[in-house]
């Protein structure tokens, strides 16, 4: 007797990179089945690495924030300066930081920071997601 090929499970939306509803689920793991899809894997890798936490990046004279996955909840209008401050506290700085990667924690209503560190590897899910941007004065 011969065993039909199982089809995996379709995952509900979109792939990140405009493939289409090409998404399913297999092994674990959700992949986009377009056969020209640049990162299959890219929504397990997101879920994987996700992190509660703020990222920016400051250069001599500009900025970059990564947002976490979780202000991305409710869709493309969720992420917005009401619902995100960190922006607004950046751009009040007096003069950015030596240039380096943040780690920023948002505890109450007060953000903070340590010294710069090297994204962890495997991380490029935290780097870049949903960056804001700005030029010193």
């Amino acid at each position: 007797m011969t065993r039909e090929p199982t089809t995996p499970p379709k995952a509900k939306g979109s792939c990140l990179y405009g493939c289409g509803e090409t998404l399913v689920f297999t092994g674990g793991e959700t992949r986009c089945t377009a056969p020209d899809c640049p990162d299959p894997g890219v929504i397990t890798a997101l879920i994987a690495n996700a992190t509660p936490d703020h990222f920016v990046e400051f250069g001599p004279d500009w900025w970059q924030i990564s947002h976490p996955l979780r202000e991305l909840a409710g869709g493309p209008t969720a992420l917005n300066p009401n619902r995100c401050t960190l922006a607004g506290f950046v751009n009040a700085l007096p003069s950015l930081p030596d240039p380096g990667v943040y780690k920023v924690i948002l505890t109450g209503d007060l953000w903070t920071w340590g010294t710069p560190i090297e994204p962890v590897p495997g991380d490029e899910a935290v780097s870049g997601i949903v960056p804001d941007s700005g030029a010193a004065a």
